[in-house]
């Protein structure tokens, strides 16, 4: 059976397991989980209808620990054509992230082939992940972790592994839920928390460069589980950082993600 990232304990606590563990803390979760596990529950409670998960913005507000945590969905504004949904995610009465979710209605509105907003799918194709070699993050330590044993990364140009602009086929192989696989948009939200990781500018040992937020815009979803993270990191003097990356599948790009840092040394 595959390793699942959390256990439901009731409607709205869930459990961490050691598969949503990040790079900083065997006692902290990573972004992805946390950004997985929101999205899951408010595209849950989207009101009737065909909607597309447009935007998720998650705040991180405080770094999540391995405990119990809760999730309240509430629907903010559900429109005929848009609708928004808000998140909270609570360590008992402690606020550790929030997040919106913006949908839009689907419908039948064909492009066409020539029109600029088809862009995208006249550009060139990215090599396949199964043409790129495996990689395993330089801070994966051997240890269960979400960065390290719960996804497949595969990349060109040795992502996880150096420092600067880098891409990166990632693979959620956990379960979200045991016998919940994770959708293909949380799969999207879980990847697109790499890109800092991915791009890293600064020294792992000597600097700390962990993201405030993630924001993820999508304007279809991939075609298989695989999402290809192409990102840059930039960082001012002032320990401000941001970390912005392309999302692509199979075919082309999806959409994209941006990440405040809050950089510091060791």
């Amino acid at each position: 059976m595959p390793a699942s990232l959390f256990v439901q304990a009731g409607a709205s606590e869930f459990i961490p397991t050691e598969h949503s563990v990040g790079p900083w803390s065997r006692d902290l979760l990573h972004g992805g989980p946390v950004a997985a596990l929101l999205a899951h529950q408010l595209c849950a409670i989207s009101p009737e209808g065909n909607w597309f998960p447009a935007r998720l913005t998650v705040d991180l507000a405080r770094p999540v620990p391995l405990t119990t945590l809760h999730v309240i969905a509430t629907v903010v504004r559900a429109g005929r054509r848009a609708q928004l949904l808000s998140a909270e995610c609570r360590n008992g009465d402690v606020l550790v992230a929030r997040a919106g979710l913006q949908m839009i209605a689907r419908g039948d509105v064909p492009i066409p082939s020539a029109s600029p907003a088809r862009r995208w799918a006249r550009d060139e194709r990215p090599a396949p992940p199964e043409a790129a070699p495996k990689m395993t993050p330089s801070n994966g330590g051997g240890d269960t972790a979400f960065h390290s044993t719960s996804v497949e990364h595969r990349s060109p140009n040795s992502a996880l592994s150096g420092l600067g602009a880098a891409s990166d086929w990632i693979r959620v192989r956990a379960e979200l839920l045991p016998g919940v696989p994770l959708s293909p948009f949380e799969g999207v939200v879980a990847a697109a928390d790499f890109g800092n990781g991915i791009s890293s500018s600064l020294p792992f040992d000597e600097y700390t460069y962990v993201n405030a937020d993630l924001s993820v815009h999508v304007f279809r979803l991939p075609a298989d589980e695989w999402v290809l993270v192409d990102a840059v990191t930039h960082i001012g003097d002032e320990g401000v950082g941001l970390a912005e990356s392309r999302l692509s599948d199979r075919i082309g790009l999806i959409g994209r993600a941006s990440q405040s840092l809050v950089v510091a040394p060791r």
